[in-house]
């Protein structure tokens, strides 16, 4: 039996914290010792980057200790749904690959 490395990954650093997406949140992730941070960047029309989480979410922000119940619904390459405490906050219609991640 082959064990694998669990991964503590920073989800936008720090946000319980810091405000997500900053560097003050990055930074705090990264002194706590996370193997990864993870956030979104996303092409501007005219090229600019900027980093954001989710550009079409209806979800509510959740703070500090909150839990939630969160679901994602797949039905192959027709839909993907986020349902957040039994509310549809996303959905993607045909979503595909990217052909430059290795399968």
């Amino acid at each position: 039996m082959s064990v694998k490395k669990l991964q503590v990954i920073g989800h936008r650093g720090l946000p319980s914290l810091y405000p997500e997406n900053t560097i003050p949140s990055f930074v705090a992730a990264a002194e706590l010792g996370v193997d990864a941070i993870e956030f979104d960047v996303h092409p501007t029309r005219d090229g600019q980057l900027v980093l954001t989480h989710c550009l079409s979410s209806s979800s509510a922000t959740f703070r500090g200790e909150e839990w939630v119940t969160a679901e994602v619904e797949v039905r192959g390459s027709e839909v993907v749904r986020h349902i957040v405490n039994g509310d549809t906050v996303m959905v993607y219609q045909q979503p595909q690959l990217d052909d430059r991640d290795p399968s």
